[in-house]
């Protein structure tokens, strides 16, 4: 996995490309937690080149959730379907600390 950072009005995106699993993991831990501005910002996390989470990875981003304040959030970035349904069937998208967007256009609007 490679992970970048960049910031579109003044929110923080981490870009993933490639898997998050059991190795990874801890990386995009400390990348979420060095750039969620004391968790109360909000924070993206851009899954499009991500193919692969495993449970290793979700539990990364339900405790990057569970971190965030009222006034913060966690949004992920145009992950696949089958990541997208994985992110549901846990609860994550019932959570409103959390959103699932299909890329960066509506910080442009």
């Amino acid at each position: 996995m490679d992970l970048s950072v960049s910031v579109h009005a003044t929110i923080p995106v981490l870009h993933v490309d490639g898997d998050i699993d059991m190795a990874t993991a801890p990386e995009l831990a400390a990348a979420i937690e060095s750039h969620s501005g004391g968790h109360h910002s909000p924070l993206l996390i851009d899954l499009t080149g991500c193919p692969f989470l495993d449970s290793g990875g979700l539990n990364v981003l339900l405790q990057a959730v569970r971190q965030m304040d009222g006034q913060s959030w966690l949004g992920v970035i145009g992950p696949s379907h089958n990541l997208r349904r994985v992110l549901e069937i846990v609860g994550l998208t019932s959570d409103p600390r959390f959103r699932l967007l299909d890329d960066l256009s509506w910080l442009c609007a």
